[in-house]
């Protein structure tokens, strides 16, 4: 089954909440460049290359953004979209953080991608995860998909 990994994943990995490499068969761990993007914002040096490290295990697919958005997307790797569902998701994020948090354009952005390629989206950030169930997107924490899996 294919799932899209929120960031925070790969952290519950590095950090030692999730022991994944026993539950590997049947996920395929599904990306965008964003969250490459968000682990090499990381400023511990050694961190970041460990995530880098779980990251280039992990990650078997790699698919464009849906939307490109100057100051988030990288060339050749997003969609010139409509960006309505983008819009929507961000919107709907930056309605429940009151702080407006900076990664919500980049949690929409892999949001859509998992809506629009119908991957299950997998995170720990609540939020997240109830704007993609309201937009009917299959979403789960990590440990529901190891259960599923085990």
């Amino acid at each position: 089954m294919k799932y899209m990994f929120d960031t925070n994943v790969f952290n519950d990995i590095l950090d030692g909440n999730i022991d994944f490499k026993n539950f590997r068969e049947g996920i395929i761990c599904c990306v965008t460049h964003i969250q490459r993007d968000e682990i090499n914002k990381t400023k511990d040096v050694m961190r970041r290359k460990a995530l880098n490290s779980i990251f280039s295990d992990l990650a078997e697919e790699e698919y464009p953004t849906e939307t490109f958005v100057l100051g988030i997307s990288r060339l050749n790797m997003g969609k010139l979209g409509d960006g309505d569902l983008y819009q929507q998701l961000k919107d709907r994020l930056d309605r429940l953080n009151q702080k407006k948090k900076k990664n919500n354009g980049m949690d929409a952005l892999i949001g859509e991608a998992a809506i629009k390629n119908n991957l299950t989206l997998v995170t720990r950030d609540m939020e997240f995860f109830r704007v993609m169930t309201e937009f009917k997107c299959a979403t789960a924490n990590i440990y529901q998909v190891i259960n599923t899996h085990s």
